[in-house]
């Protein structure tokens, strides 16, 4: 409960500071043949209204914690004196949860690290537009941040992977117990672990605080290695009606 807000807080900074940059070139070198870049400049919000942003890094969280106790078993035996619980006549859920629920602590850092460099891109407000490259066809004109378009891959990706992982932990739950469990301890099982990421959640709130408040620092960085790229000019992107009659 302790280590977790810790790892959270190391893996947005990280993630932010060292990955943000890579996310940025990656964009622009590799997925932004044609497409115009620019800066949009907004005004900082006066309440603080970004706490759901913890939740994606804390399902992600989940997930690569169920690959990693599924494909790497012997890493229980590195947290956990797994066979003098065995002798005890423990099963599933009472060596497999502890080591859930110690592996947390550091796939919780991986997650911010992984999510916090679209924190840093959108804030930013880096954006991009297709409009060079749509040019002379009918597709339309599309306009959005540079930030956003990783966030919804990662969101798919840990929104898909955690809804696998609940059915791994639950089919392997119920195959390794002596006696078929009742629906009560199914319900149980299924609370405890659906509540891990409303817990983790919790957990990224002082990394996100943290990085609420040194939100210009972070938008300076994010914008010095823009210009490096060539990405300097301030743009306004706008959304009207237009009269067809």
């Amino acid at each position: 409960m302790v280590f977790a807000p810790i790892s959270a807080l190391i893996g947005g900074l990280i993630g932010g500071y060292f990955v943000a940059p890579t996310f940025l070139f990656i964009h622009k070198k590799i997925l932004g043949k044609k497409l115009l870049y620019g800066i949009q400049d907004r005004p900082q919000p006066q309440t603080f209204k970004k706490i759901m942003r913890g939740y994606y890094p804390a399902l992600l969280a989940v997930n690569v914690n169920s690959i990693i106790l599924f494909s790497a078993p012997w890493i229980l035996d590195l947290i956990l004196n797994k066979e003098l619980m065995e002798m005890g006549g423990l099963v599933y859920t009472t060596i497999y949860v502890p080591g859930f629920l110690v592996l947390l602590m550091f796939t919780i850092g991986l997650g911010t690290l992984v999510f916090s460099p679209t924190w840093f891109l959108t804030d930013a407000g880096i954006v991009y537009s297709n409009e060079k490259r749509v040019a002379g066809t009918d597709q339309p004109v599309e306009g959005r941040t540079v930030g956003g378009r990783f966030t919804d891959f990662l969101r798919g990706y840990a929104g898909i992977g955690v809804v696998f992982s609940y059915i791994q932990f639950l089919s392997v739950y119920i195959s390794e117990q002596a006696i078929p469990p009742n629906p009560i301890d199914v319900i149980i099982f299924l609370v405890f672990f659906l509540g891990i990421p409303i817990f983790l959640l919790i957990a990224v709130i002082p990394s996100l605080i943290l990085l609420d408040i040194t939100r210009e620092h972070r938008i300076r960085f994010a914008r010095n290695f823009a210009e490096k790229m060539g990405i300097t000019d301030f743009v306004e992107i706008s959304f009207e009606k237009v009269n067809r009659r």
